[in-house]
């Protein structure tokens, strides 16, 4: 089985005299990474939110190619 590419996941952590309040997840469009959230995982963790923010395959540092950029690439394929 081959292996799969890590991804990179960047974490903001809230502060230990906050309520717990559920985690939030962000992910990037075409051409980022997830240092685009940086200001907003900031902003949640200040309000209490922990915040994760994911680079997709072929992006920022994780592994793997990205995707085609063109529309098979990006749409799903069913079969009717």
């Amino acid at each position: 089985m081959p292996a799969h590419p890590t991804l990179e996941v960047l974490h903001t952590a809230t502060g230990p005299d906050l309520p717990e309040t559920p985690p939030l997840l962000f992910a990037h469009g075409l051409g980022h990474d997830a240092s685009c959230w940086d200001d907003w995982r900031a902003t949640a963790a200040e309000d209490g939110y922990p915040a994760h923010a994911v680079s997709l395959r072929g992006h920022g540092n994780s592994g793997g190619d990205a995707p085609s950029c063109a529309l098979p690439g990006v749409c799903l394929r069913r079969r009717y």
